[in-house]
């Protein structure tokens, strides 16, 4: 199985304004494979980690259990469901459009990152296993990983960033 990794490393304050809640920091999740080789660095960006664990810590459930609103036995991913939605959506349809966005909500790291310019990917249930996959400007890619234990190990670091010790592994 692989494991998906998150790392956090402390930045020095900016001197521009904050809140006292801002926890500024480069935040690095990765795809590791069973050998210990990394395979995939899904997201490398300096952003407020407390707002990406609270994103995390709020959507736990549906990470972990909600299912794609969307069925298309075509598709092999959550990002590719998602695209291929897109490509094909009935913009009158608002209650389908209503639950993919909240399911992209859920589920998607950019609204975990909001206002960065990261890749669209996307974590969760898909057909029975835990995966991290984008689709999107040519590039395409899917991992199955173990999401429980990376929720868990990054709820673990929000207690210990929270008492101001980041957790750099």
């Amino acid at each position: 199985m692989n494991e998906l990794r998150f790392q956090f490393r402390a930045l020095p304050a900016s001197g521009e304004p904050s809140t006292s809640a801002d926890i500024p920091g480069r935040i690095i999740i990765s795809v590791v494979g069973p050998s210990g080789g990394s395979l995939k660095t899904v997201v490398d960006q300096c952003w407020n980690v407390r707002e990406f664990l609270e994103w995390l810590r709020d959507n736990e459930h549906a990470l972990l259990q909600e299912l794609i609103p969307l069925h298309d036995p075509s598709c092999d991913s959550i990002a590719s469901t998602l695209a291929r939605f897109y490509e094909n959506v009935e913009p009158d349809d608002d209650d389908i459009l209503d639950a993919v966005f909240g399911y992209r909500r859920a589920h998607g790291l950019r609204f975990a990152m909001r206002g960065t310019d990261i890749p669209d990917a996307y974590m969760g249930l898909f057909r029975g296993d835990y995966e991290v996959s984008l689709c999107d400007k040519g590039e395409r890619w899917k991992y199955t990983v173990d999401l429980p234990a990376f929720v868990a190990q990054v709820l673990d670091s929000l207690g210990k960033i929270g008492s101001h010790t980041p957790d750099e592994n």
